[in-house]
């Protein structure tokens, strides 16, 4: 059960890789799903790449403009593949052919993606 009130810190860190969006109340989602973003970018590789997560939710929900989450998402498909992370999980992203369709490959296959999320 979640308590009542929640920080954005703490939601940020749940939301951010979890899917616990139904939660959340609306109003909070950008703010929670843009701290997911800024804090995923504070870890290492393996945390980085899970800003793919909140990234694609804000894609879905249309809460940030297109360059932004173009921009953030091309960063984090770069390090992955740059990284030594095994590329054969990642393949649906990696294979993608745009920054849209690597957005929409974390959409569909968020579970298989990242099968330890909080959700």
């Amino acid at each position: 059960m979640m308590r009542s009130r929640w920080s954005l810190q703490e939601l940020a860190a749940w939301a951010g890789w979890g899917r616990i969006e139904e939660r959340i109340p609306e109003l909070l989602r950008p703010a929670v799903w843009t701290a997911s973003v800024e804090r995923a970018a504070t870890l290492g590789i393996a945390g980085r790449v899970m800003a793919l997560l909140p990234l694609a939710n804000l894609r879905e929900h249309g809460l940030w403009d297109l360059q932004r989450l173009e921009a953030a998402t091309r960063s984090v498909v770069n390090e992955l593949r740059a990284s030594t992370l095994n590329k054969a999980h990642f393949r649906p992203v990696l294979e993608a052919d745009s920054w849209e369709a690597a957005i929409l490959a974390v959409q569909r296959h968020r579970s298989r993606l990242f099968p330890f999320s909080y959700r």
